[in-house]
């Protein structure tokens, strides 16, 4: 009695269930202008130079908590690139934290910069809390900021820094 059985396999027209894409990175929610993304806190792993590029296109975040985030140091590289980046995108922002960055003179004049250029356009650039708090620029740096607040003022431009901490810098009498 040697019964054959024949298997049948039944073929499905229906398409995979398309794979679950990964949620995008950082990096790709400020490329793509994500609207949920409103506050940069930390670069997610990428370098400063990748963030500021992508931020030169960016519109929607509108806080950067950098504290701690090596903006510092080597001629103040990181700070520089940031500042250049906020002063390229020309959107709105509300806050900047680069407080605890060992951020020196270069870095202080590249902020000096970014007031300047936000004195400039105040439609834009209005009621910035600035925190710079526990850096290393000393006199020199402070004085450059200060520089940049009191130009604006002699030439009534519009103040757009609102409030700044400057606190911990190694500022002396002469700053």
């Amino acid at each position: 009695y040697g019964r054959s059985f024949r298997q049948t396999r039944r073929w499905s027209a229906m398409p995979k269930e398309e794979e679950a894409k990964p949620p995008p990175t950082l990096l790709e929610r400020i490329e793509q202008n994500d609207p949920t993304l409103k506050e940069l806190a930390g670069f997610g792993g990428y370098g400063y130079h990748r963030i500021a590029t992508a931020l030169r296109k960016n519109a929607t975040i509108t806080s950067f908590k950098l504290s701690n985030c090596q903006l510092g140091g080597d001629r103040d590289e990181g700070c520089i690139y940031l500042m250049q980046a906020l002063i390229a995108r020309r959107s709105s922002l509300k806050r900047i934290s680069l407080a605890r960055n060992f951020i020196g003179f270069n870095g202080a004049a590249a902020v000096a910069n970014f007031i300047r250029a936000s004195q400039d356009d105040p439609s834009i650039y209005h009621s910035i809390r600035l925190d710079l708090l526990q850096n290393c620029f000393g006199d020199e740096g402070a004085r450059v900021i200060a520089d940049a607040i009191r130009d604006g003022t002699m030439q009534d431009k519009a103040q757009t820094i609102v409030d700044i901490g400057l606190e911990k810098n190694r500022i002396g009498n002469e700053g």
